[in-house]
């Protein structure tokens, strides 16, 4: 048995065992979303390998169908948004899972600025806390549990401008179409080729609640108040009118609404991790058992199209689609270790 399989083999004896021993221990106690947090990861620099074809090597949020990576670096932030449905349904390379676009936030001011990232498993969100000398950018990033929404919670010590800018990726055949009325929106779509099993089309649309966002996507961050900005993402999957929905939908945003949404977020959090938990004295094999849980979440939901080898969290074209054989099936060993 070569060295991977023989890995893998331990893997999945050790998860297994886990999961057959909560499965018999009916006092085990089940822990909290928030107290799940202690098994954060934290990053103190940006990711060296995103955009990237490959695992990015950066804080990923996600809800089973709609994911955010975050790369860049303190002065210039990228939220990379993928979408398990989107597809160039080409059936060779390079087919597959499609960079939709995403989400830029540039703050000249902090250029150089220190770098703290958490991916918090618990309640499944990013924070990041961005410094340079007495100026502080903090930020709250999650994609909605129940809704097609990622959203972003930014505030700042000072005022501190930002600029913003939506994207649809570019190239592959593709054709895109933008706009900013009523609010700033983007479309990507793979249609009208020869060999073509099926059209793809996105839209994503950026709302500010209770801010006119300018001609020129500048939002000024001012002390004490917190702005909100959510990108709204529907496929032709999703529904026929995903254009029309996703606009409408960004421009009816209320700061109500959204913190109704996280209500729900922390609801189906708190559910998914009443299902199951692990103690067994080593704080490090159980953070790698629950992150490996909440990427489960992250990356797959009933009722929706099936992850690829790297889920949601696609940063460019070209990364590998689905394959079936073992790369296919990771995001489902743990649930396949449970069965007779």
């Amino acid at each position: 048995m070569n060295r991977k399989n023989w890995i893998r083999f331990i893997g999945s004896l050790f998860v297994g065992g886990l999961l057959v021993a909560c499965a018999t221990a009916p006092d085990v106690e089940l822990v909290s979303a928030v107290s799940l947090n202690r098994y954060k990861a934290v990053l103190t620099a940006p990711s060296k390998m995103v955009p990237s074809t490959k695992t990015p090597d950066a804080a990923l949020a996600g809800n089973g169908d709609l994911g955010i990576t975050l790369g860049g670096t303190s002065d210039s932030l990228c939220f990379y948004i993928g979408k398990n449905d989107f597809w160039r349904a080409y059936p060779v390379y390079p087919g597959g899972i499609a960079l939709p676009g995403g989400l830029d936030l540039y703050a000249e001011a902090l250029a150089g600025a220190d770098y703290q990232v958490e991916q918090l498993p618990g309640s499944a969100e990013i924070k990041g806390k961005f410094t340079k000398g007495k100026t502080v950018l903090e930020l709250t990033a999650w994609v909605a549990a129940t809704r097609n929404w990622v959203i972003i919670e930014l505030t700042a010590n000072e005022p501190l401008e930002l600029s913003s800018r939506l994207w649809a990726a570019e190239g592959n055949t593709s054709v895109t179409s933008s706009g900013k009325v009523p609010v700033n929106w983007v479309t990507r779509s793979f249609e009208k080729e020869p060999l073509l099993r099926w059209s793809s089309h996105i839209a994503l649309a950026m709302g500010t609640p209770e801010m006119q966002l300018p001609e020129s996507g500048k939002i000024v961050l001012q002390p004490g108040k917190k702005q909100w900005i959510a990108v709204v993402a529907y496929t032709n999957h999703d529904t026929v009118q995903w254009k029309e929905k996703a606009v409408v939908e960004a421009e009816g945003l209320t700061v109500d609404r959204l913190e109704q949404a996280k209500v729900e977020h922390k609801d189906w959090w708190n559910a998914f991790w009443q299902e199951s938990s692990v103690s067994i004295g080593d704080q490090e094999l159980e953070r790698y058992y629950y992150m490996s849980q909440y990427l489960f979440a992250c990356a797959s939901r009933a009722g929706k199209f099936a992850p690829g080898i790297w889920g949601p969290f696609i940063t460019r074209d070209e990364a590998a689609g689905k394959a079936f054989r073992s790369n296919g099936q990771a995001y489902y060993w743990i649930s396949r270790d449970l069965l007779p």
